[in-house]
């Protein structure tokens, strides 16, 4: 195999596994987790700024905020966030990608686990502000791969797999947003 192809497998796995490590915390954060907010609209500045607000109102103090790839470009054309003075960071504008914003860590999960698809909330999308503490893991074994090759169809196949816990174990440190129903 030629080097380039072994680097780009090694990615495609490590993306593969992170994606699937997102989507568990997200699904076990949506199942046992916190208050929901609901806004008509699309996600703005002042919906951050009320959220932190509604979360340091019950003694919790927010440091990041999950959101969807499309929940990103609403904000990034919030004029709050790519106006340089009022933002306080030139990285919004050189790199495209907000990654803080009023002292929150800003995350875009690259995959549709936040995305409402039942009917009655269809075209909507989840947002999640995170306290610290409030969210907690364990590894309970390292990634192992392990690759094998098929004769029959002339493929090789490569598994990987990880075993990890997950809890949410303080509800009033995790607020859902949802907006744009």
């Amino acid at each position: 195999m030629l080097e380039d192809t072994l680097v780009e497998i090694n990615n495609a796995l490590a993306e593969c596994i992170d994606i699937c490590i997102d989507n568990a915390f997200i699904a076990n954060i949506g199942t046992y987790g916190g208050s929901v907010v609901y806004h008509n609209g699309t996600m703005s500045a002042a919906m951050i700024a009320e959220s932190m607000g509604s979360m340091r109102n019950g003694t919790c103090e927010p440091v990041a905020l999950i959101i969807h790839p499309v929940i990103e470009a609403d904000l990034l054309q919030d004029s709050q966030f790519v106006n340089a003075a009022t933002f306080g960071d030139r990285s919004v504008i050189t790199g495209g990608h907000i990654i803080k914003y009023l002292g929150l860590d800003i995350v875009v999960i690259p995959k549709g686990s936040l995305y409402n698809a039942p009917a009655a909330w269809a075209g909507s999308y989840n947002s999640i502000l995170l306290a610290r503490h409030a969210v907690h893991a364990a590894k309970k074994r390292d990634p192992s791969i392990e690759s094998q090759y098929l004769v029959q169809t002339q493929r090789k196949y490569i598994y990987a797999s990880v075993r990890f816990g997950k809890s949410v174990v303080c509800v009033d440190g995790v607020l859902h947003i949802i907006t744009g129903f």
